[in-house]
């Protein structure tokens, strides 16, 4: 890499995590109860606790609070230091896009397509900081994948380490998150079609490391009766059409992805028009390039440091990444009939290859041999990151950094916390929504558990030792969200129903806690119970 490049790259990774920064400035450093969970396991794993998997959900390898524990020993487990972590995945996102787009484009496109990750449509910038099922994760270890693939084939029968390095990146991805796969595919298919000559000599080695990086998902499934695969062959299938789901990705994640939540409405229609057409006409450019060159085998718009093996890869995972989520499954659950959705992230590894694409596309329109050709290519780009900033500064952010399925969440739980400490209440009946961040922020001080969902639902059972704490402390609070100015308490009418003794206060406008004189087994109060709050 020549200096100037390096130097640029860094900037850019600078700028974007300094533009992230302000926003968790001005959300209060806000996470949500899915997060606090990773949290909490990440303090477990500090007191010698091994998991393989996220509890309840043996799909979901549980990278996160691994990587998050050594800060937590270091600095204090806090919000803080979640999004300290959130920031360096940023920065690693940054930095391999421009790597990636460098190596199948050139060094123009490689900067801009790093410019434009800095600055990113909302809905990336929101998602790419959330501790969400290692969705961030599993981008910056795609994006490796890719780049680490092409140099070993670039190199022959000498690539063998960095295809066993590759090899330990997939297991890694294969245990964390089967969102992986996106880029699996697409990397098997390059290796039989251009990688045979390092195959050959390095594929022992390469599966050795797969399995060295998937250890924890072995170890759990031989030690549990293979209950990732129960869990798969135990599924139902779909309960929505094939054209349901395909439409839904076209006029709903598709333009989200490149925009934000519809529920945000932070973009004029006009504007979410111009920024989808600019994206995906990259997108479009990078496969038509490729064939091009195929075909060709050069073209003038292609520098001539660049990997031919790079840019197919890339068209391949373009390509490919709607097909696999179409055959997948994930979009029976994007598809969902209560209109909550945070499965955005499903197909959000496009974001590997989209800010590519548009740097392609500017620096293609700047090289034709016509007037005003690289002032209209500066424009491309200027216009994407012109409609993306403001987009951002726009953001409701106690609404874009709350959780999808949980959206009351107080501003602060201090005034919570507070009232709890002042009258000596360490266990708490409350909504996971809450009592997930309360026990991570109170550094599980006070415990919590949500009565409604581990007993009626039947949600996943997350923290069971939580749970069991609080049903066998003989001193418990029940805390519930409340409307402003609200007069219908159905859990105020469930105790008297019940005839228990309590006593009730309101902790702030939308927070309310009753203290019953005995201790109180939450089914005895179920009518009061439910998801209203």
């Amino acid at each position: 890499m020549r200096p100037t490049f390096r130097l640029a790259l860094l900037l850019c990774c600078i700028v974007g995590v300094l533009f992230r920064l302000m926003l968790i400035i001005q959300s209060g450093w806000r996470i949500d109860y899915d997060e606090a969970m990773v949290g909490l396991l990440g303090l477990r794993v500090l007191r010698g606790e091994y998991m393989a998997f996220i509890p309840a959900q043996a799909t979901l390898g549980a990278l996160e609070p691994y990587l998050l524990a050594p800060l937590f020993a270091v600095f204090g487990a806090s919000a803080v230091i979640f999004r300290v972590y959130s920031l360096a995945t940023v920065a690693a996102y940054i930095a391999t896009t421009g790597l990636l787009a460098r190596k199948a484009f050139g060094g123009r496109v490689g900067i801009l397509a790093a410019l434009l990750s800095a600055f990113a449509p909302p809905y990336l910038l929101i998602t790419g900081l959330k501790t969400w099922g290692a969705t961030a994760e599993t981008i910056v270890l795609g994006n490796l994948l890719l780049l680490l693939t092409v140099h070993a084939i670039d190199k022959r029968a000498a690539g063998w380490k960095i295809l066993t390095v590759v090899g330990f990146i997939a297991g890694v991805m294969f245990w964390t998150a089967w969102l992986g796969f996106y880029y699996f595919v697409p990397v098997g298919l390059l290796l039989l079609w251009r990688g045979r000559a390092v195959l050959r000599v390095g594929w022992g080695s390469a599966l050795i490391a797969f399995f060295a990086g998937s250890f924890p998902f072995s170890f759990h499934n031989f030690q549990n009766d293979f209950a990732t695969f129960q869990i798969i062959f135990n599924a139902q299938g779909s309960n929505s059409s094939l054209s349901d789901i395909l439409n839904h990705l076209v006029n709903d994640l598709l333009p989200r992805l490149v925009t934000s939540s519809a529920s945000w409405g932070i973009l004029p229609n006009s504007a979410r028009i111009i920024v989808f057409a600019l994206y995906y006409l990259g997108l479009l450019g990078v496969i038509v390039l490729t064939m091009y060159n195929i075909k060709n085998k050069y073209s003038f718009l292609i520098a001539k440091d660049t990997s031919e093996n790079a840019r197919l890869l890339l068209s391949l995972f373009t390509i490919l990444l709607p097909i696999i989520y179409l055959l997948s499954g994930y979009g029976d659950s994007a598809f969902n009939p209560w209109g909550v959705d945070a499965t955005g992230r499903y197909v959000l590894m496009l974001h590997t290859v989209l800010p590519i694409g548009v740097g392609l596309l500017a620096v293609t329109i700047a090289k034709r041999q016509i007037v005003g050709a690289k002032l209209i290519g500066a424009g491309v780009v200027a216009l994407v990151v012109g409609l993306n900033v403001p987009s951002a500064l726009r953001l409701d952010l106690m609404e874009a950094f709350d959780s999808p399925y949980y959206t009351r969440q107080p501003e602060s739980l201090q005034p919570l916390i507070d009232y709890l400490d002042q009258h000596q209440i360490t266990h708490v009946w409350v909504d996971a929504g809450i009592g997930q961040i309360l026990m991570f922020v109170t550094n599980e001080r006070i415990i919590a558990a949500d009565p409604y969902d581990a007993y009626i639902a039947g949600g996943l059972l997350r923290f069971p030792d939580a749970l069991a704490t609080v049903a066998a402390a003989p001193e418990s609070a029940f805390v519930v969200p409340i409307m402003p100015n609200q007069q219908d308490m159905p859990l105020k009418r469930a105790f008297d129903d019940a005839g228990i003794v309590y006593t009730f206060d309101y902790i702030t406008p939308t927070l309310m806690i009753y203290i019953p004189a005995e201790r109180v087994d939450p089914m005895r109060i179920a009518a009061g119970l439910g998801y209203q709050y």
